[in-house]
C-alpha cells in the first residue's frame, strides 16, 4: 500500500516521502478499513516539523483523522459489514498515522458515516469540530452572547459559525484579507474585524456595544493574539488552542487591571481526562448533527495521496481551506 512517510522532523518538502508498506490485515477483534480521505490539519504539519507538543517514534506517518470503507472484518467482529462507509475516531490508528492506504483499529473506534456527507468532509468531522463544541462550553456561552473567533476563515472559525446556529450565541469573527468577510457574514457571523489593520477594540465596541472582549478563542498568537489580550474585558476569558503566526503573545501589566483569564486548550490531553462514556455521548451528539444537516464540514481543496508535491504544496502554503489527501 501508498503511504506517507518522514523519518526526520524538518521542513516537508525535505522530509517527507511516498513509500510502500505491506498492506496490513484485520486480526481477530480487528477491522481492516480502505481509507478514501484523511484531513490536513495544522498539528499534522507541526507534528512533522517536530514542533508539537508530543513528538512520534521514527519513522511515522502522518494524520489522526480519516473516512473510509470497511475492507474486512477480522475473526468476533460484529456488527459492522463488508463494504460498510465509515469514520476513525480519534485515537484509532494511535501513533500509526492516516496518511495511508490503509488502516487496522478496533471497532469502537469507527462511526459509520452519515449519508449526508461525502468520504472527503467525513474525513474532518472531529478535530475541528469537537473543538469548537468543547471550547464552547468551556466558555459557558449562552444565547446572543458575542464570542470572538480569530482565523474566522478556517475550518474550525466556519465550524463555530454553524455551532452558534445550533445553540444561539454569536460569532465575531477576525480575518487577515478583507475580502474574506463577505462569506462569513453570509455565514451568519455578527461582524468581522480585519486584523492586523483594524482597531481591534474599536471595532468590537461598533459590532456588539460592548466596551471590551468578554470571551474569546484565538489560533493565531502573535500579533493577532496580542491584540486580543489587550481588548480582554474585566474578567475577560480567552482560550488559546492555535499557534498559526509561529509568534509568540505579549503579556503586559494590563492584565492586573483587568483581570482576565488566559488559558491554553489542547484536545487530545482533554479527551484523555474523560470517561469512554462521556467521550461516547459527545461523539453521539456530534454525529447526529453532522446526520440531520445542522453541522456540514465545508472541504476547499483535495489533493491525491501519490501527489506528494501537491500535498507538501497545500499543507505548508497555507491559504487553500481545508484540504483533504483523496485516494
Amino acid at each position: 500500500m501508498k503511504a506517507i512517510e518522514f523519518h526526520e522532523f524538518g521542513a516537508l518538502a525535505d522530509v517527507l516521502q511516498l513509500v510502500e508498506q505491506p498492506t496490513p490485515t484485520a486480526g481477530a477483534g480487528e477491522v481492516l478499513v480502505r481509507l478514501t480521505a484523511r484531513s490536513i490539519n495544522p498539528s499534522d504539519v507541526y507534528t512533522i516539523q517536530g514542533t508539537y507538543g508530543v513528538r512520534p517514534s521514527l519513522p511515522a506517518v502522518p494524520g489522526n483523522e480519516a473516512a473510509g470503507v470497511i475492507e474486512a472484518l477480522g475473526e468476533g467482529v460484529t456488527g459492522w459489514s463488508v463494504g460498510d462507509r465509515v469514520i476513525l475516531m480519534l485515537g484509532a490508528v494511535g501513533t500509526a498515522g492516516t496518511w495511508r492506504e490503509y488502516a487496522v483499529v478496533k471497532p469502537q473506534f469507527l462511526v459509520p458515516t452519515p449519508a449526508a456527507l461525502s468520504d472527503a468532509q467525513a474525513a474532518c468531522t472531529w478535530v475541528n469540530y469537537l473543538t469548537a463544541w468543547i471550547m464552547s462550553d468551556e466558555l459557558q456561552l449562552q444565547p446572543d452572547e458575542p464570542v470572538l473567533v480569530t482565523a474566522g476563515a478556517s475550518h474550525l472559525g466556519r465550524a463555530m459559525l454553524q455551532l452558534a446556529a445550533v445553540r444561539g450565541f454569536k460569532v465575531v469573527a477576525t480575518v487577515r484579507k478583507p475580502e474574506q468577510a463577505q462569506a462569513l457574514l453570509d455565514a451568519g457571523a455578527l461582524g468581522v474585524i480585519t486584523l492586523p489593520g483594524d482597531d481591534l477594540a474599536k471595532r468590537w465596541k461598533d459590532i456588539t456595544g460592548q466596551k471590551g472582549i468578554g470571551k474569546a478563542i484565538d489560533a493565531v498568537a502573535g500579533e493577532t493574539g496580542t491584540a486580543v489580550v489587550n481588548a480582554l474585558a474585566a474578567y475577560g476569558q480567552l482560550i488559546i488552542y492555535g499557534l498559526l503566526s509561529g509568534e509568540p503573545i505579549q503579556v503586559d501589566g494590563r492584565i492586573v487591571f483587568s483581570e482576565a483569564t488566559i488559558r491554553g486548550f489542547w484536545l487530545g490531553r482533554w479527551l484523555n481526562r474523560q470517561t469512554p462514556q462521556a467521550i461516547g455521548t459527545l461523539i453521539a451528539e456530534v454525529s447526529a448533527m453532522f446526520a440531520d444537516g445542522r453541522l456540514a464540514p465545508h472541504v476547499d481543496t483535495t489533493v491525491a495521496l501519490d501527489d506528494l508535491a501537491g500535498i507538501v504544496r497545500v499543507a505548508t502554503e497555507g491559504g487553500a481551506g481545508k484540504v483533504v489527501i483523496t485516494g
